[in-house]
Order: structure tokens, then sequence, then C-alpha cells
């Protein structure tokens, strides 16, 4: 049988202290050194096996094929930080023990009670301190100890900060029938079949993981070995409170580190290059061979796992076992760590983000893998050149081949990496996507049964059956098979019509989303491609906007609006970030954004802040400019009814509806516009139209956006949950908030005015001088009180008849701007009163078309909505444009904006 290329000769080694024993663990491990193909000298530690029958049996052939096995599945994702181990051959071709290449830097850990060096860098090296865990990105270390080591032996002695050594307890659930139990399995802790099985609420304390015998974080050794306890345990534990430490890249905190750690496992498996790899250093002659072991061992594996020990796997190659074994423990890995929800707060008091959370706002994580693979890549394309250069000068062959002389099918594939991470993407919506189905299934549930149907039990999720070996490929069995529900074939006739379509349109919408992703996760790794996930956003984008246009009218005015929207918020929410290649390209934010930590903070903060108000109304806006124009005029049309005043209130001053019913049928502005002109008028008292239409739209408004968590309108929420929002308030606001800001095209708005007093000023200008002074007499004349009325406070008569005699006389733009930059704003003011002659005489000039050729002016049509109630505000704005007009006094027509 020929060797593995990768395995030691035993004439190869030498010992480097002939017959001293180097004591780890109770096993009898020999320094050696041995000469690479590079021509350098390397020390590693030879172990002998120790088969039934010699010795106590606990390191029998099948363990070192184990050993040596993890060794290659461990450096995929931790290169360097896990020691390199081969087999070791005799002369005959027999398995005689294992080689674990010497590390460098390699210092391990002190256990409690050790004595510490009295230098302080050398004591962080061997007694760590939270800052140096993070300097050296031990959660590295702990996803590869956790997750793919399932390692039971993880005491100081075979820990470093630099690397991982000593594997042959790691797959502990199989290894523990090989080199048998610790006499505590199965009796103060449980047996290593459920103690090694992976849970995604051990992300929620990590690294604090109970169940392992010798664990950094243990306080006290599952079996009591207090001697081997980490000296440091607890600055380990420390690290499930998030600590974060600052580098030349910025702040980077532990579970940041932690994620990124998982990630990189989860990518750099590769089964066809982990094979080409494990062909190496186990080829494909040996066997499984299980049945070497004593009865009672093989039995136990035989038992506990018979789909892969049984009489046919028995004599199979050790190479397709193993095989299995590590993607039937991948498939676990991925599904804990992929799914992982998150958790709001663990038992150190923070909040710990879903994996989800740490995709979308940590992209670089997946470069930074990458950019590593790369590296490694570079490293083992050199080293391979080296080594057929060598072999073409040597024959035969006696050096051993260097750890990272691989050809290219055993190198990371970038093309695989990324359909691999693509895979990742998609499949950590999982737990969104079924709370979208969910919610929408219960909707679908609730509102059949108010319209009459019988209570019918919804499906509910069932967790995946991961125990066989087929490939997680085939990521549309997390989700199950789509389900359209039926509800509304058994809603009586006499059911509201309208009720009854949309819950139809409810069932089609949700049996569409559920289509729609079962497409696009039925696309296997090897085929994933951008343009898949286009397809799917595409998809789920058409299914908003149908659901905002076709749906949510039959629950306008209703209470299932609302209920409606808050679906359809979550289906916004995880639409937002769904679009694979902007994630690539997309700069990192902070785990914390949105995390549910963050929401006490905004809790706290009252819903009528400025900031706040501001927020909301501006969001309030942008999101009814999303909304088709029927639609917005059918929720204006309900609120409207609510409003009306009943029969018997005959005092009621509610007058309001039929301005706006006729204002909303011949309006061509869009909703934002539609709803800025209502807001703009009208009173604010609590039980006016305007504050109605406040406590209406904006429950629907952040039941259907995703503002409370962009825009940090928690707040607004918890007061409308909790029925303390200031309708009142948010109606006075938004009424000066539709007039200050710019964007609104409505009569009161600042734009318009602007626009208004520049054509005012424009055409004055082009009138002849004694029309505009005769317009001003008029106004002064009406102004002027009765000689009888003693009482009046009117006084701005001298100071106009001042300004007409001056000489010489001031221009009309400059006669109308020293008026109007002073002055009150009342009905019965100079300014309102010279106002309403002027809008008069400019729509009667203007009318003309003429006229308007003549004088070169177009935007008349801002004069045609202009009233008399009005004119306040458009007084009140022309004193502040007169005041910044600059006058010539050597032109006649000299007034000139600045």
């Amino acid at each position: 049988m020929p060797l593995p290329v990768k395995a030691i000769r035993y004439g190869q080694l030498k010992p480097k202290t002939a017959g001293l024993a180097v004591p780890t663990s109770g096993h009898e491990v020999i320094k050696v050194e041995f000469e690479d193909t590079d021509g350098q000298i390397k020390t590693g530690f030879y172990k002998e096996l120790v088969p039934e029958g010699k010795g106590d049996g606990s390191y029998p052939e099948i363990l070192a094929k184990y050993v040596v096995a993890a060794s290659v599945l461990f450096r995929l994702a931790l290169g360097d930080r896990a020691a390199e181990d081969r087999l070791v051959f005799d002369s005959e071709g027999r398995i005689k023990g294992t080689l674990s290449v010497a590390a460098e830097n390699y210092k391990p850990l002190h256990c409690s009670g050790q004595s510490l060096p009295a230098d302080p860098q050398e004591r962080e090296l061997v007694c760590p301190s939270v800052e140096t865990l993070l300097k050296y990105n031990v959660a590295e270390l702990f996803a590869s100890i956790w997750g793919r080591m399932f390692c039971d032996d993880r005491h100081p002695g075979n820990f470093s900060l630099n690397v991982l050594i000593d594997w042959d307890m790691t797959l502990y659930q199989y290894t523990s029938f090989m080199k048998g139990k610790r006499v505590v399995d199965g009796l103060i802790k449980e047996l290593p079949q459920k103690s090694m099985k992976l849970m995604s609420k051990q992300l929620n304390d990590f690294p604090i993981v109970e169940g392992r015998t010798h664990y950094p974080t243990n306080a006290i050794p599952e079996n009591g070995n207090i001697l081997k306890r980490f000296q440091s345990y607890a600055e380990f534990q420390k690290l499930a409170a998030n600590p974060a430490i600052q580098t030349e890249n910025g702040s980077i905190c532990f579970q940041e580190q932690l994620f990124s750690a998982l990630l990189k496992e989860l990518i750099t498996f590769d089964p066809e290059m982990l094979r080409e790899r494990l062909k190496e250093y186990i080829g494909e002659e040996l066997t499984l061979d299980y049945t070497s072991l004593p009865q009672e061992k093989s039995e136990g594996l035989a038992q506990a796992y018979p789909h892969l020990f049984n009489k046919d796997t028995d004599k199979k190659p050790f190479l397709d076992h193993i095989m299995d074994v590590f993607q039937l423990e991948y498939n676990e890995f991925y599904k804990t760590v992929v799914l992982y929800p998150g958790c709001p707060k663990n038992k150190s008091g923070v909040a710990v983000p879903g994996f989800n959370r740490f995709l979308r706002n940590k992209p670089s994580a997946f470069t930074k893998a990458i950019e590593w693979a790369l590296a490694m890549n570079a490293r083992m394309e050199k080293a391979w050149a080296d080594f057929c250069k060598y072999k073409q000068e040597e024959e035969p062959l006696l050096a051993a081949l260097d750890v990272y002389a691989i050809p290219p099918e055993g190198r990371y594939n970038l093309k695989k990496m990324q359909q691999r991470y693509h895979q990742v993407w998609r499949d950590s919506h999982t737990p969104t996507i079924r709370a979208i189905i969910a919610d929408g299934h219960n909707l679908i549930h609730e509102l059949a049964c108010s319209l009459g149907s019988q209570s019918i039990n919804l499906n509910t999720n069932q967790e995946v059956d991961n125990d066989g070996l087929g490939l997680l490929s085939e990521s549309f069995q997390l989700l199950g098979e789509p389900e359209l529900l039926t509800e509304s074939s058994d809603i009586d006739s006499n059911s509201s019509e309208g009720l009854k379509q949309g819950l139809k349109a409810l069932e089609e919408l949700f049996f569409s989303f559920q289509n729609n992703t079962k497409q696009y996760f039925l696309v296997k790794r090897d085929e994933l491609s951008p343009e898949n996930n286009q397809a799917y956003c595409d998809a789920i984008s058409d299914l908003i906007r149908e659901a905002q246009n076709k749906i949510l009218p039959y629950f306008i005015g209703t209470g299932w609006a609302r209920k409606f929207g808050y679906c359809i918020k979550n289906m916004e929410k995880f639409y937002q970030g769904l679009h694979f290649q902007r994630h690539l390209i997309s700069t990192d934010a902070p785990l914390s954004e949105g995390a549910a930590h963050d929401y006490s903070a905004l809790l706290t903060r009252l819903h009528t802040d400025e900031e706040v108000v501001n927020s909301c109304l501006k969001t309030l806006f942008s999101w009814v400019n999303t909304i088709p124009r029927e639609t917005f005029n059918n929720m204006i049309l309900g609120i409207i009814q609510e409003y009306q005043p009943p029969f018997y209130a005959l005092w009621a001053q509610r007058y309001r509806g039929p301005v706006v019913e006729a204002y909303l049928k011949s309006s061509k502005q869009d909703c934002a516009n539609r709803l800025a002109w209502i807001l703009s008028d009208g009173g604010t008292e609590i039980t006016s139209l305007n504050t109605h239409i406040m406590k209406a739209l904006i429950p629907i408004m952040l039941d259907a956006t995703q503002a409370q968590l962009e825009i940090d309108l928690l707040s607004v929420r918890n007061a409308v949950e909790h029925d303390a929002f200031n309708g009142k308030y948010y109606a006075e606001r938004a009424q000066t908030f539709v007039k200050k800001d710019k964007a609104f095209e409505i009569t009161v708005s600042e734009k318009r005015i602007d626009s208004f007093c520049e054509l005012l000023f424009s055409w004055a200008a082009k009138q002849p001088s004694p029309h505009i002074r005769q317009i001003v007499k008029d106004a002064l004349k009406a102004y002027t009180p009765s000689s009888l009325n003693f009482f009046s406070g009117k006084n701005r008569q001298s100071e106009i008849e001042a300004y007409l005699k001056e000489v010489p006389r001031p221009d009309n733009a400059k006669l109308l701007a020293l008026i109007f930059k002073k002055g009150k704003h009342q009905a019965s003011s100079l300014n309102v009163i010279l106002l309403d002659l002027l809008i008069k005489k400019m729509k009667d000039s203007l009318s003309s078309t003429k006229v308007r050729e003549e004088l070169g002016i177009s935007n008349t049509h801002i004069l045609s909505d202009i009233l008399p109630k009005h004119y306040s505000q458009y007084s009140e704005h022309l004193q502040r444009y007169a005041s910044h007009l600059k006058y010539d006094e050597s032109s006649e027509h000299s007034a000139v904006i600045h």
C-alpha cells in the first residue's frame, strides 16, 4: 500500500534527546527532529499508538487517523494557529503513531496556583487579561474549539494565545468511544453525544459554555480537577460582556471577532478541497476498520451512530468515512450559527446580535476572510513550486513534504467561497422569513375568524431534522413547502365583501411570498449567482408594491389596516438589506445599530422632543408619497367619516369635511402635498380634523415603515401603543412644518410665498408709478379709522403719506418694500388691506395672455388659490422679504433682494 504523501516514515525521525519523554496528559510523547523538503530541520512530538492490550488502549489506530484528519480540518480556517499532525508508519507500512509538528511561539497558559513570571509582558502571555485576549483574537480559537473541534480537553497545557495543539479528545462524541470515556461521563455530566451537541443558545453567553470537562471559562473543571483550571478563567468569562479594544483600524469588540471567526469557519469549508488535502495525510487506501476496537467500544459506536459505523462502512476507505463525519458536523454547525437569532440580554447584561444582523452590519468580515485565503494560496503556491523543483533534483524523496506544499486542487477556491458566503447570507434570513410567514398566517386566521370562519389551526414551523448526511445546500428544507391558506372560501357571503376580498388577496400574497422564497432557496450553492439574488429582490419588491397599492385599500378605515401594515413593515425590513451585490460593497456599521439593547434608551425620549417630532413628520410625508393617490384619498376620507360629529351634536364645529373631499377630487398634486394642504389649514384642537389625521396616519406609518428603527422613532411607537400619543401637539407642529418646509407646493408654504413675493415685486416694477401709488392711497383710505373712533390704535397714516411725498419719488418696488417691512398683520392692518388690493389688481391684470406676454410673466398660477384667510401669513412673509431688499437711491428702479 502506498503511503500518503505527507505521512512520515519512522526512520525519518531523530529523537532530539534520546529516550527523554515529554510529559503531556499521561501519554508518553517523544521530542524528535526531521528534515523538510525545503532543507530545514524541524521539531515535532511523536506519540506512539497504545492499542488495546498494550497499556490502557487509549490511543488505537482509528483514533490516530481521527487526530490527523481533524488537524487537516481545523487548519482550513485556523492555518498556523492549529498544530499540524501526521501519521507515522513503520518500515512495513503500518501505522506506528502520530507526529505533531512543533508550533512556533507556543507558550501554554498557566494553571491555577502556578507561579507567574515577574515580567509583565511574559505574564500576559501565560495569564492574559481581557485586553490581551482581544489583542490575540482568541475568539478565532474559541469558534473552532466550540463548533468545529467539539473538544473536551482544552486545558491550559494545550492552549496558547498563538496556537492550539493536541487533538485526541476533539470530535469527542466519536473519539470518546475510541479513547475511552471519562469516569464522569454519564454520571455527573452528560454523555459526550449530548454534551458535545451544538445549540444556538450557547452563543448567548459565549465563550461561557457548559458541559466541556476542561475549558478556558470553567471556574471548576467538570471532573473537579482544579489543578487544570485556567488561572485566567475569570478574564475569559469577561468576554461574554462584549469588551472592546482600540486598534489601528478602529475599535473592535469580542462579538465582532467571534462572528467573523464563525463566518470564516463556514466559508472555508469546501468538501472537494478538504478531500484533496486529506488524501495527502491519510491516503485513499486506509479503511475505517472500527471493528479493530474492543467489542464494547465498537458496538458503542455502531449503536450511537449506525449510519457511520456499520459492516458496510467498516471496510470502506477511511477518507470517505471521515468526509461524512465532517459534513455531518458541518451541517450542525451551519444550522446553529447561520440561524442564530441573537439574544436581547445575556447573563452579562448585554445584547448579542443575530448572525444575520452581523452579516448585514459587517460586510468586511467576508472581505477579510477572502484576503486571508489569498495569502494562504500564495504560500501554498510557493511551497508547491519549491517541492516540484526538489522532486526533480532528489530521487527518491527522503524528506517530509512541507505543510504548505499543496497542489492547486487543495487550495482555496475564491469563487466557491463567495458562493458559500452567498448561501450563508441567504439562509441567515430564514428566521426573518419564517416570522413574516407566521405573522401573515396569523393575520389571515384572525381576519377569517372575525368574518365568521370556523377556527382553523395554523401549521407551525417544524425544526429541521439535520441528523442525516444530506448537504445543507438544499436550504429550502429550512422553510418547508409553501402553503396556500384558503380560509376566505369558508367566509359567509353576508360578510363585508371588501374585507373578504382583502382576505383572499392576503392569502395569495403570502403564498406568493413563500413560492418566490422557495425558488431562491432551491438554487444550489454551486449555482448561486447575483442574478438569483436580484430576481428574488425584484419579486419581493413587487409583492410589497402590490400589498400597498392593491391590498391595503381593502382595509383602509378599519382596524385591520394597522395589522396589515405591521406585516408589510416586516417584509420591507427584510427587503431593505436583501440585495447581495449591494451588501458586498457596503461599509460596516456598528453591531449595536438597531439592536434590542438600544431600545430602552430610545423609549426614554419624549415623543414630543423636537428632534423626534421633526423626524416623525419627515418620515410621514416621505411615506405618504409611496402610497397611490387613490389609496391616500380613501384613507383621508375614512378619517373624515370618523371625524364627522353625530347628528345630535348640534354645536359641534366640524365643517372641513366637504372642503377637503372636494379638494381631493380635484387635486393633481402628489400625496405629500395633498396632506400638507390639508394640515396647513383648519384648527388643531383635540377634536379637529388635523388632530384626527395625526392620530390615524402616524400609527399606520410606523407599522408600514422601518422608521422606528432607522430614525429613532421608538418613543413615538411607545406613545401610540400606550395611548399616550399627543395628536394635538403633532397637529400643531405639522401645521408649522408644512408652512416652513420649502419642499411643499401648497398655498401657504414658504416656497410658494417666496414665489409670490418675487412675482409681486416683479409685476409692480413693470407697472406705471401712478397705478401703484393709487393702490397705496386706496389702501390708506380704507385703513384710516373714522374720526369718531377715538380708541383706534392705527397710527401709520402719517408714515405712509410721508413715503408718498418723498422727493425724489421712490420707485414702485421701493415704495411697497418701505410699507411692507413695517406694520402688523391682522385683517384690519394696512399691510393686509394693501395686499388684498394688490392681489386683486394682479389677478385682473394678469388674466390677459397678452399682458402676461408683454410683461414676461408666466407663473401666475400661484395667484389662483390665494384666499383672504392666507393674507396674514403672506403679510408676515412679505415683511421678512422686504426687510432684505436694498436700495440704490440714485435709481428709480432700485429694489434688489440680498
